[in-house]
């Protein structure tokens, strides 16, 4: 077998067909999700790899409210933010830097103090990307 016969059947193996090579597709960011008690806003790249930059949340209640914030997307748990009276405009943000993708759910939840314990205020607030 000559040098050019190899060379040739290495590259028939290593590289695809014309026309068989995928382009990713770009990710399409979510727009805010105004939740009754809270506004989830995630921040992203435009690009193939789908990676969300920060998680941004701030209360929708029109009045300050003492709690915190709890950030958690598909692989669980991410951020709570300190238990403080949060007015209205305030946000709490936290920068996560995942790659996500295939319907992956990014939520926020504000807990308030409740009897000695804590008590949700009002269902998750969630984006999917």
């Amino acid at each position: 077998m000559t040098v050019s016969a190899v060379l040739a059947a290495v590259l028939s193996i290593a590289l695809p067909a014309t026309g068989s090579a995928s382009v990713p597709v770009p990710c399409t960011p979510p727009g805010p999700s105004a939740g009754q008690e809270t506004q989830l806003i995630l921040v992203s790249t435009n690009s193939s790899t789908c990676t969300v930059l920060r998680l941004i949340a701030k209360l929708n209640l029109g009045s300050e409210a003492q709690g915190h914030f709890q950030f958690f997307g598909p692989f669980g748990p991410i951020a709570t933010s300190p238990d403080k009276f949060w007015s209205s405009g305030e946000q709490y943000r936290y920068d996560v830097n995942q790659v996500t993708g295939g319907n992956h759910l990014w939520c926020v939840d504000f807990w308030m103090p409740s009897g000695g314990g804590w008590v949700r205020h009002g269902e998750p607030n969630c984006v999917g990307f």
